[in-house]
């Protein structure tokens, strides 16, 4: 069966634009390396269908209310909308910066929940469904510091066998152990400055993991912007705060799992 390259290329609009949502035409172009044309009339037809509007004082585009009817059939795991969901938006609101619940997806990370669209602190946007690196974000290197050695062993294995860039540290077995030793010893990681495509270099992370009664579940973050406070004040000031509510989730977790 033939595939339809017009569907195809119109989902990945839409997976883009719920990464980048605010996104112009040109960044759109660039993500999707689509020709302009191709690219413009594929944003009209979801203008045009409703799932995305294109906002006439920017011309930015964005997606609308209507792309959540997409998901309605999809039943996500209970205990991220019974028990993360309510606390990560309530810490959300404590801390005021944008605050991430994010787990272990293939060798990457995958953002499960996020109030990056609720932070007036938010430079740019994780929104859910965005896949973070291993190795070069705080949620990645949080959950393997703490993962068991088996679940750790098999991750390792097989980014050893791939050529993808962020996997190479897979490679130094003597600054990987050093890493993640420290960061098993304090309790946390960092991620400074990371280049994303807004607001690249301004914002960072620090990163706890969520603990149950089965080892780690998931990984809860917050971004912040680097140039507003130190490491230190960030360890002082908000990593308490953090790792109350991943206790808070991983002891909810496990009243779930135990009902």
């Amino acid at each position: 069966m033939k595939d339809i390259r017009a569907l195809q290329r119109g989902l990945e609009v839409l997976r883009l634009l719920n990464i980048h949502n605010g996104a112009t035409l040109s960044d759109i172009v660039r993500l999707a390396k689509l020709p302009k044309s191709t690219t413009y009339r594929i944003l009209h037809n979801l203008c045009s269908a409703g799932y995305v509007e294109r906002d006439a004082a920017d011309s930015r585009y964005r997606l609308t209310p209507l792309v959540h009817r997409l998901s309605c059939g999809y039943d996500e795991a209970q205990w991220i909308t019974e028990v993360a969901k309510p606390l990560i938006h309530e810490l959300g609101r404590k801390v005021v910066y944008p605050v991430t619940l994010s787990t272990i997806y293939g060798l990457e990370m995958l953002v499960r929940d996020t109030t990056a669209s609720e932070s007036a602190m938010s430079l740019d946007y994780y929104g859910v469904g965005t896949t973070l690196p291993l190795f070069h974000s705080s949620s990645g290197k949080a959950y393997l510091a703490f993962c068991d050695d088996a679940a750790r062993e098999a991750v390792l294995a097989a980014c050893l066998k791939s050529d993808h860039p962020d996997h190479a540290m897979a490679r130094d077995g003597e600054l990987l152990n050093r890493m993640l030793g420290k960061i098993r010893e304090d309790g946390f990681a960092f991620e400074f400055r990371s280049p994303r495509p807004k607001a690249a270099g301004k914002m960072s992370t620090i990163c706890t993991p969520v603990l149950g009664d089965q080892g780690i579940i998931g990984c809860l973050a917050m971004r912040y912007i680097d140039s507003a406070m130190t490491s230190s004040e960030v360890v002082r000031n908000y990593l308490p705060t953090l790792q109350s509510y991943a206790e808070k989730i991983g002891s909810g977790v496990q009243k779930l799992n135990n009902a």
